[in-house]
């Protein structure tokens, strides 16, 4: 134990002595309420001021040296630590087990390693959370992991049903979890955390869905961050470093990139055997992301996947159905969504709404106002291809904000934008404009990145393709949460 920790140990001893003073003071104030011991009762209550300042002082200290207690604090105050128990096994492999889960394991018992339990535990906890399963159900449910360095030993012991086939990284079967070892500790975390949420699935609500619904949401509910302490399930990843070998955005980036990713119909119609390549889990996450954080579609996806599940296309046939007559708008705002997915992409920030402002044409001057903190954003205006739209644009807007509250630090910028930093081949905060297809498009066309047109104070576009005009000030969907300002656009159409 540190120096540091001895001081703030000392504290708490303290802290405890002199509530108990404080409490025996208070009970002997209260006995001393006659009259011939009134010398007394004056006694304790100015014992009594003493020891309040004194307290006043000690909490002051413990608070501040709280952050500093760490482990510690936990014991101090009777907080529940996870137990997790381990040993080594007669035939040579190490054990880890905690209440929810057994991890038995051919790797030394690391720190990271020997956390895994924990971590469990704690998901289990979340995944009663997100799917309504009552805590109490759980109890006395164990899964049993099996990380292996050598999978060979392994199968040697007889531990590998022939039910799990070849799996190339994890494989859930009943209460059974396989885990190859993986290149980074956190890519560890995230495959028992992905085969982890198939096994909750399965044991307590039936089923997995299917292959994109059982992928995507063990993708997204896989994806954590983790403090050695608290976990937390479903996140976006906001920089590659910290998620290390995580891979999925790359391999949506490539696709992009090659104008060969798939359509949201294809990804809905992944069949059993598609989530034997990499590429299937990215477009799963993918999708699931879309539905579950679009404000016109994450309702639908709770209604029509409401458990009991099972292992049939149930929830794609209704999602489906439910969207047939709107599903050329959807297709759309899925790939202006794939578009501008990115590490630190926000869902509040981006996702597009192309069904909420209704199509005219544009036929006479009309102004839109556009938001410099939301990405691309409908005018509402149909163009056809060959048509020509004239833009004027005037406003000033905030692009960055470094220190949130001091007008110095500020980027202000206009509508021609910033040449101190590029985003995707424009200037940063640049009026920038493209044109998306609603109707007659092929739905089944791979996906590429949307094509761009720079806008700036005042320009014509020629329209290369039918479909809706969209507006947006040119960033990264991670840096527009600390944007500030509209941008007011005059469109006119153009005869010349």
């Amino acid at each position: 134990m540190n120096s540091v920790m001895q001081a703030t140990l000392r504290v708490a001893i303290q802290l405890a002595r002199s509530a108990s003073l404080l409490n025996l003071a208070m009970k002997e104030a209260r006995l001393n309420v006659g009259v011939p011991a009134l010398a007394g009762a004056f006694a304790n209550a100015r014992r009594l001021e003493t020891l309040h300042q004194r307290m006043r002082i000690i909490f002051t200290a413990f608070a501040f040296a709280m952050p500093l207690l760490g482990p510690l604090s936990g014991d101090l105050f009777g907080q529940e630590r996870p137990e997790v128990q381990q040993q080594r096994l007669e035939n040579g492999l190490f054990q880890a087990e905690s209440k929810y889960l057994r991890l038995t394991t051919d790797l030394p018992l690391s720190d990271e390693i020997a956390a895994l339990p924990v971590v469990f535990d704690q998901a289990v906890e979340q995944w009663c959370q997100k799917f309504a399963v009552d805590l109490r159900k759980v109890q006395g449910a164990k899964a049993t992991a099996f990380l292996m360095k050598d999978r060979a030993r392994f199968a040697a012991l007889e531990l590998i049903p022939p039910e799990t086939g070849n799996f190339r990284h994890g494989y859930q079967w009943e209460d059974q979890l396989f885990l190859a070892e993986q290149p980074s500790d956190y890519y560890r975390r995230h495959l028992l955390l992905h085969e982890g949420t198939h096994w909750f699935l399965w044991k307590f609500l039936g089923g997995n869905g299917p292959p994109w619904f059982s992928e995507g949401t063990c993708e997204q509910l896989g994806t954590h961050e983790w403090d050695g302490r608290s976990l937390t399930m479903g996140v976006i990843p906001d920089r590659r470093e910290r998620f290390p070998y995580w891979g999925r955005l790359k391999l949506i980036h490539d696709a992009l990139d090659q104008k060969a990713a798939p359509s949201l119909n294809a990804i809905l119609s992944y069949n059993d055997v598609a989530h034997r390549a990499d590429e299937p889990y990215a477009w799963s996450w993918a999708a699931m992301l879309f539905f579950t954080h679009h404000p016109k579609h994450q309702e639908l996806l709770r209604r029509v996947s409401a458990p009991p599940l099972d292992y049939s296309n149930r929830v794609t046939l209704a999602l489906k159905k439910e969207l047939a007559e709107t599903w050329a708008v959807v297709d759309a705002e899925w790939r202006m969504f794939v578009s501008d997915l990115d590490f630190g992409f926000s869902p509040q920030h981006s996702l597009v709404d192309l069904a909420s402002v209704p199509l005219q044409k544009l036929k006479k001057k009309t102004e839109f106002s556009v938001r410099s903190d939301f990405g691309w954003q409908s005018t509402g205006v149909s163009v056809e291809k060959g048509e020509s739209i004239r833009f004027r644009a005037n406003g000033k807007y905030t692009i960055r904000d470094i220190q949130g509250s001091d007008p110095a630090t500020r980027w202000m910028c206009e509508s021609q934008g910033l040449t101190l930093e590029y985003h995707r081949g424009h200037p940063l905060g640049q009026l920038i404009a493209t044109i998306v297809p609603v109707t007659g498009a092929d739905l089944a066309r791979p996906v590429s990145r949307s094509t761009t047109y720079s806008v700036g104070r005042s320009s014509t576009l020629k329209a290369a393709e039918s479909g809706v005009l969209l507006l947006k000030i040119n960033e990264s969907s991670a840096g527009l949460a600390d944007n500030t300002g509209t941008l007011s656009v005059l469109l006119e159409p153009d005869a010349s």
